[in-house]
């Protein structure tokens, strides 16, 4: 650790905030979604993000980010459980 724990931490940030600013991007300028509640939504569900979507759901005080929480949060509860052992045997 002491000698790469700087590494292992801006690597674990990197891991965190580049695929979660990614899929922000592609949701607003290649899928067009427009509405922000929308997009946090679909967000948090590509990444099995339960807390961010409670958090949505306090801020909102509404549905909306519901259907699109739902099914990407399902799509990407598949795609993880199809695509783990391929990834491993690789």
């Amino acid at each position: 650790m002491q000698q790469h724990g700087i590494t292992l931490f801006y690597l674990g940030v990197g891991a965190t905030l580049i695929p979660t600013t990614l899929i922000f991007f592609f949701n607003y300028y290649v899928l067009k979604i427009k509405n922000p509640v929308t997009a946090m939504a679909v967000l948090a569900g590509s990444r099995s993000a339960n807390p961010a979507f409670s958090a949505l759901l306090e801020k909102t005080q509404n549905a909306t980010p519901v259907p699109a929480f739902t099914v990407t949060y399902a799509v990407a509860n598949i795609l993880l459980t199809l695509w783990g052992p391929v990834i491993v045997a690789a």
